[in-house]
C-alpha cells in the first residue's frame, strides 16, 4: 500500500518534493497557507549559479552542483509534460567593477573560479560594450574598471517553473490545498498525526514534509522544536521593454538585472532584516531603479511597471535544513533555502524522497540535519 505523504507549503521547495514523491508511489496532498508560488519562490530572479561537481569541497558547493546537473533534465521533462516553458539556459553573468575595491573583488572572483576551475571569461572594454551595448556611455566615459563573465551560469524564469511544477503535481494525482490560514501538526508518541486548520479541517498522513520557508519555525515551535528561521526581505523591480537589451544576467556587487525574451528586465535586490514585512519601501526602489537608468539609460525616467519583495528564509548558519527530525519518527523538514531556493530545489526533493524511502543519498546531509547545533532545539 502506498504511503502517504503530507508536504506543508506550496513554495518551489514543497512543489519539487510532491513531484518527486508522486513519481514515487507516494499519495501525496500538499498544503500551503496561502497561494502556492507566492512567497519567496515567485519572488526569485531565477538565477543559477554554476558550481563544478568535480571540484566541489564546501558541503553546499556539493548540493549546488548536484542541482545545478538537475535543472536541464526537469527542464526536459516539466516542459515536456506540461507545455510550460519556464526559459532555463545557460547565458552566464557579466560582474563589471567601477572602483578599486569592486575590481578587487572580481579578480578574487575569478581566482576562486580558477581554482575551481569553473569557465570564466576577463572581459575587454571592447567585449563588454558589444555584450552590454547600452552600457557604453559608462565604458566611454572610463567608468568601468574591470569586468568579467562567469561563462556556465544559468537562468529561469521562476513564476513559470512553479507553474510547471504545480501542472505536474496536478498531472500526477497530487492533491494541491490552497489557502488553508493557519496550520498546526498534531503528534503524539513522537509520531505526527495529521495536519489541521480551521479551513480544511484535518489531514492525516504516513510521514509529513515541512517546507514553508520562513513560516517553518513557526510550524514547528509548537511541537516543541525551536528551529530559527530569519525573513530576510528582498525588494524588486520590473521594466517591459520592447526587446531584450543584453542576454546575460549583469551584476554590479550584490546589484543585478536579468533579461527575459520577451523584453523583461528584473531588478534585484535588497537584503534587509524587517520581520515577516513583505511591503516595498519608496527609498529601496529608486535606488534599484536608479541602478537600472544607468545601465539601460531609456529607462532612466520611467515608472516601473512593478515592484514586490519577497521573503528569503535565512538560517543561523547559513545551510538549509534537510533531512529527518529525529524527534519525531516520521517529520523531515527541508527549508532555510535562503536565495537558493530554486537553484537547490531539484536535490533537495530527491534527497528527501531518498530518506522518506531509506535509500542511500551521495552526498553527506549531515551539515544540513535539523539538529545541529542542538541548543537550537528544545523538546
Amino acid at each position: 500500500m502506498s504511503r502517504h505523504l503530507v508536504v506543508v507549503g506550496g513554495g518551489v521547495i514543497g512543489l519539487s518534493i510532491a513531484w518527486q514523491a508522486v513519481q514515487r508511489n507516494f499519495v501525496v496532498t500538499l498544503i500551503d497557507r496561502g497561494r502556492i508560488g507566492a512567497e519567496a519562490s515567485w519572488a526569485s530572479a531565477g538565477i543559477l549559479p554554476y558550481v563544478n561537481p568535480h571540484t566541489a569541497q564546501h558541503p553546499l558547493e556539493k548540493l549546488a552542483a548536484a542541482s545545478h546537473e538537475l535543472h536541464p533534465r526537469w527542464y526536459l521533462e516539466l516542459r515536456t509534460a506540461t507545455g510550460i516553458d519556464y526559459e532555463h539556459h545557460v547565458a552566464g553573468t557579466i560582474h563589471f567593477a567601477r572602483t578599486r575595491a569592486e575590481k578587487a573583488s572580481l579578480i578574487g572572483l575569478e581566482q576562486h573560479h580558477r581554482d575551481e576551475q569553473s569557465p570564466f571569461q576577463t572581459l575587454t572594454m571592447d567585449e563588454l560594450g558589444k555584450a552590454i551595448p547600452s552600457m557604453q556611455h559608462l565604458i566611454e566615459s572610463h567608468q568601468i574598471t574591470y569586468a568579467t563573465k562567469l561563462l556556465a551560469d544559468a537562468q529561469l524564469r521562476s513564476p513559470r517553473f512553479l507553474a510547471a511544477l504545480a501542472a505536474a503535481c496536478r498531472q500526477n494525482g497530487v492533491r494541491i490545498v490552497e489557502q488553508v490560514g493557519d496550520v498546526r501538526l498534531t503528534s503524539r508518541n513522537n509520531l505526527i498525526h495529521s495536519a489541521e486548520s480551521e479551513a480544511f479541517g484535518s489531514i492525516a498522513g504516513d510521514e509529513f514534509c515541512v517546507a514553508s520557508g520562513a513560516w517553518s519555525g513557526e510550524l514547528l515551535r509548537p511541537l516543541g522544536l525551536k528551529i530559527d528561521f530569519v525573513p530576510i526581505r528582498g525588494q524588486m523591480v520590473l521594466y517591459q521593454l520592447d526587446r531584450r537589451p543584453f542576454s546575460s544576467v549583469v551584476y554590479e556587487g550584490g546589484n543585478y538585472l536579468v533579461p527575459r525574451t520577451d523584453g523583461t528586465l528584473l531588478v534585484g535586490s535588497t537584503l534587509e532584516d524587517v520581520g515577516f514585512d513583505r511591503s516595498t519601501t519608496p527609498e529601496a526602489i529608486n535606488i534599484l531603479s536608479r541602478f537600472a537608468g544607468e545601465i539601460v539609460p531609456e529607462i532612466a525616467d520611467r515608472t516601473p511597471n512593478r515592484v514586490w519583495a519577497g521573503l528569503r528564509p535565512a538560517t543561523f548558519d547559513g545551510f538549509p535544513y534537510i533531512g529527518r527530525v529525529v524527534d519525531f519518527r516520521n517529520l523531515t523538514l527541508a527549508a532555510g533555502h535562503f536565495r537558493a531556493g530554486i537553484h537547490l530545489a531539484p536535490i533537495t526533493a530527491v534527497a528527501i524522497c531518498q530518506l522518506l524511502e531509506e535509500l542511500p543519498f551521495a552526498i553527506d546531509l549531515a551539515p544540513f540535519r535539523a539538529t545541529r547545533g542542538r541548543s537550537q532545539i528544545s523538546n
